[in-house]
C-alpha cells in the first residue's frame, strides 16, 4: 500500500513540474541580427537575453540586417520570451 501511495504521489509531482515547465521558442535563444554594409541606416529592434530574462533594445548601423531574431515591439518580445510558465 505505501509504494502504491508513493508511486502516486511521484507521479502527481511529475505532471505538476511538466505543467509548469513550458519551453521558450527557439528563436528566443537567437542572438540579436547584426547590421552590415556600409551605410548610415540605423537598425534596431529587441531581442531577449537568456543572462537577463528580460527583453533588450538593440541598435547596429548597416544596410543589411543578417542572422538572429528581432521584435519591433518589447512587448511582443516579452510575450513570446519572458512570460513563458
Amino acid at each position: 500500500m505505501k509504494t502504491k501511495v508513493s508511486l502516486l504521489i511521484i507521479m502527481i509531482i511529475c505532471a505538476l513540474c511538466s505543467c509548469s515547465a513550458a519551453e521558450r521558442p527557439a528563436h528566443c535563444l537567437q542572438p540579436h541580427p547584426q547590421g552590415q554594409g556600409l551605410c548610415d541606416m540605423l537598425i534596431s529592434g529587441f531581442y531577449y537575453n537568456a543572462d537577463q530574462n528580460a527583453c533588450e533594445e538593440w541598435q547596429e548601423s548597416g544596410c543589411n540586417v543578417i542572422g538572429g531574431h528581432t521584435y519591433d515591439l518589447r512587448e511582443d518580445c516579452v510575450n513570446d520570451c519572458v512570460n513563458v510558465n
